[in-house]
């Protein structure tokens, strides 16, 4: 019983996936997925904030990369004078 066992584990060793790692590879590409849908959800979110604070018209850009959204975002907010807040409880109430 012994030997049997340890041929089991050399089998898994050399390649076969076990059940959490079988799981694990069908949902890092599903976690992937995710991730980049909420990236660009944020990403379009933002898009349509900051464009109207800047003064551009929406229509004219619609279709703009993301790097440029960032872009955008850190100059405006590079603009704005600091505020000079008490505590972290001002920008981040619970």
């Amino acid at each position: 019983m012994g030997s049997r066992r340890g041929i089991c584990l050399k089998r898994q060793r050399k390649g076969a996936l076990t059940v959490r790692g079988k799981r694990r590879s069908t949902m890092k590409p599903l976690m992937e997925k995710r991730r980049r849908a909420r990236i660009n959800d944020s990403l379009n979110h933002l898009k349509n904030l900051i464009l109207p604070l800047t003064g551009r018209d929406k229509t004219r850009y619609s279709k703009l990369e993301k790097a440029d959204i960032l872009e955008m975002t850190v100059k405006f907010l590079s603009g704005i004078p600091p505020v000079n807040a008490k505590s972290e409880d001002d920008f981040f109430p619970l």
